[in-house]
């Protein structure tokens, strides 16, 4: 019986484990939210979505400090897999997904006004990500890539077009002056076959251009939108006529479709300007405005301007008034707008007090006139950087607040709403030998969880266990002869659908249900022995003691089903050590071995 107990002992200390290979993965955490709003002047673009091959979102976004975040989901914002993209320059532009490629466009800075430096990268890859070449802009009057301002693209036949905007070569004032830029690059052989960078009087120069927008016209015209302060000073649009998929860029209209009050050149004009969309009849500009009393301090209301396809034409239409210097002070975000269905555009913006998010959104419909043709929807939800777009009939984006969640949001052309949080990251996950055929798990708290579902493998099977709303869970059907592994995923509920989304686990626990390691396990000396003392363990059919001295073997000393023993044979001239496993009876009645408890020692009196 010593011996057999023994040999227990031995493969309960020695036995190794196979783990299983499958990890769930977590999001790249970063912090987006609010990151499409701005006051005076833009920056470019971190964050992005777009449809992959398998019919999923690919998430794509530069993190400062990180690189180029590539994520795949799948249709029901499961993440499958996660790359990261070093940047080759110093400084992000854009990032724009083709038909066939997608392209990175990346800047360096030119400090010394330099002819020959390389101040913008367009790099392509392929659809999985395979580097394939790149243009390169060197000199091109620029100082400072992206400054001040934002990047657009666009693609007709071939040709990839790149709205952005630079700091400028000193000029005799001494100064460093901001404008847009617009570039041409033949897709086949990264060409750049076209540049504008100069200061002009007219061809689309604007100056400063605060925010850039560009779109490729299904009448073959090129149509850009840009922010001005001083040449000109309002929200303009460009028309190049006939110029989507040509290398060259000429034949240039401009009309500004939304003034601004204020001197030529102040960088505060109370607008900014959110998108730009073609419409059937013309193109729709979405921004927002204070208003223009010259204070630029007053809250801002949202207004969609529509010219005609000529540009000859323009009108404006308040989206919303209540935004005021009444209670609260309010006021709209800078807004998105995307065409939803036919002759259907979501305008949408979030609800800012001061320089916060209310956690607020809300969105309205409007016409390919700019006309209105519903009231706006108000729910609980957040706006980023990511410009919406169209997925499986909704308008989808994500938002991101440095907790490690990927929020997805859609709205359906109808004005349904509802929110998802892709594999929300389970922090915390333990597993604890806690008994006969039990284990306990526990985990910290996620952020807006419904409830949690536990998922576990035994016998080589994967299989539901239970479900819970607090950070912990007894498993009373763990196996006690072999491992059984873990996974929690937290769920979140569809406030308008009332469905369960789970998130991610982004490692597995394991554990036995076996007795744990006794407590309160104490040895002293007593006058012709050693009393060895510990705490009943909770299932235990009994215990198993073991021992050793100074010189001698290691060997067992008893089976006991009391919490005390009193060793008699205990040398009174060197320390004695022991050890103590709690054990329990399976269905069989073999012995199951738990977890040892650390050693205690004495000597004899």
């Amino acid at each position: 019986m010593k011996k057999h107990i023994y040999r227990i002992i031995l493969l309960a200390l020695c036995v190794i484990l196979a783990l299983p290979t499958a990890i769930f993965a977590a999001p790249v955490s970063s912090q987006n939210a609010g990151n499409e709003n701005y006051t005076a002047w833009y920056r470019p673009v971190y964050s992005y979505l777009y449809v992959n091959s398998s019919g999923g979102l690919t998430r794509v976004e530069y993190i400062p400090g990180t690189g180029v975040v590539v994520e795949d989901y799948d249709s029901a914002f499961s993440l499958k897999n996660t790359r990261t993209i070093e940047l080759e320059l110093s400084k992000f532009g854009g990032f724009y997904a083709g038909s066939s490629y997608n392209f990175l466009i990346e800047g360096e800075n030119n400090p010394d006004d330099y002819d020959g430096a390389e101040v913008v990268r367009v790099i392509k890859y392929s659809k999985t990500w395979q580097r394939l070449g790149q243009a390169t802009l060197r000199g091109a009057n620029t100082y400072s890539p992206f400054a001040f301002g934002s990047l657009d693209c666009a693609e007709a036949k071939g040709m990839l077009y790149i709205r952005t905007c630079h700091e400028m070569y000193k000029s005799s004032d001494g100064y460093h002056h901001q404008a847009c830029m617009t570039m041409a690059v033949r897709q086949s052989d990264m060409a750049m076959t076209y540049s504008f960078y100069k200061v002009s009087s007219g061809g689309g120069y604007v100056s400063h251009s605060f925010n850039q927008c560009i779109v490729a016209a299904s009448n073959g015209d090129l149509m850009a939108a840009d922010h001005g302060d001083a040449y000109p000073r309002g929200i303009i649009m460009s028309r190049f006529t006939g110029a989507a998929g040509k290398e060259t860029i000429s034949s240039n209209t401009d009309r500004i479709v939304v003034n601004c009050v204020g001197a030529v050149g102040d960088n505060n004009t109370g607008t900014s300007l959110g998108g730009l969309v073609e419409t059937s009849s013309g193109y729709l500009v979405a921004f927002n405005q204070d208003n223009q009393d010259g204070s630029f301090s007053t809250p801002r209301n949202v207004g969609v301007a529509f010219a005609n396809k000529a540009l000859t034409s323009s009108s404006i239409t308040w989206l919303t008034t209540k935004y005021n210097t009444g209670a609260g002070k309010s006021y709209a975000s800078t807004p998105r707008i995307l065409k939803v269905a036919d002759n259907r555009y979501m305008v949408i913006w979030e609800v800012m007090y001061g320089s916060s998010s209310t956690q607020k959104i809300e969105y309205i419909f409007v016409d390919g006139n700019g006309k209105k043709l519903t009231n706006a929807y108000t729910q609980d939800g957040m706006l980023s950087d990511c410009r919406p777009i169209l997925y499986n009939g909704k308008a989808t984006w994500y938002v991101t607040n440095g907790d490690g969640q990927v929020r997805f949001y859609t709205v359906t052309p109808m004005g349904v709403y509802s929110t998802r949080w892709a594999d929300t990251s389970l922090s915390g996950l333990r597993a604890v030998n806690a008994g006969k055929k039990r284990v306990i798990l526990n985990w910290n708290a996620t952020e807006d969880a419904d409830c949690y579902l536990i998922y576990g493998q035994k016998n080589n099977k994967y299989r539901y266990v239970g479900v819970t709303t607090v950070t912990y869970y007894v498993d009373n059907a763990a196996l006690d002869d072999q491992y059984n592994f873990y996974w929690v995923f937290p769920c979140i509920k569809d406030k308008s659908t009332g469905k369960m989304y789970p998130g991610g686990c982004p490692k597995y626990v394991y554990a036995k249900g076996i007795c744990p390691a006794v407590k309160n396990f104490t040895a002293t000396s007593v006058r012709g022995g050693v009393k060895l003392s510990w705490s009943k363990t909770d299932t235990a059919d009994g215990y198993l003691v073991y021992k050793k001295t100074s010189s001698g073997q290691y060997h067992y000393l008893g089976m006991y089903s009391g919490t005390s023993v009193t060793d008699k044979k205990a040398s009174k001239t060197e320390y004695n050590f022991y050890w103590i496993f709690a054990y329990h009876k399976d269905s069989k009645g073999n012995i199951v071995v738990g977890d040892g408890s650390d050693y205690k020692y004495a000597k004899a009196k």
